[in-house]
């Protein structure tokens, strides 16, 4: 995938990246791929898996700790709901310390 955002920076093709863990091999080269799309000043959207039953938090946790700012998981029924619960859980824990990107969602750290 590196590759790919490479050639896709170099034609100037993309402004955004919408990431699937699934398409990388591990999650070393996933926080790779997703800063480097941020180091090109894209968006980044993680978007969950078409496949339902998991309850696990580790898309909202790598949303949120590489400032994606952006998180696709569907409609909030089943075991997605773990994905928000979890979003809401940050927002409380961090406080003052947080914010929504809105605009600035291709600035990591609200720079």
């Amino acid at each position: 995938m590196p590759d790919a955002v490479d050639a896709a920076q170099e034609q100037g093709a993309c402004n955004a990246l919408v990431f699937r863990l699934s398409e990388v091999s591990t999650v070393t080269e996933a926080i790779r791929v997703c800063k480097q799309a941020q180091g090109n000043s894209w968006g980044v959207l993680v978007a969950d898996e078409v496949a339902e039953g998991a309850t696990d938090t580790f898309l909202a946790d790598f949303a949120v700790g590489l400032q994606t700012g952006q998180l696709k998981a569907g409609a909030p029924r089943g075991a997605r709901v773990a994905k928000y619960n979890a979003l809401a859980r940050y927002e409380v824990e961090l406080g003052d310390d947080t914010f929504y990107a809105a605009d600035r969602f291709r600035s990591p750290g609200g720079a």
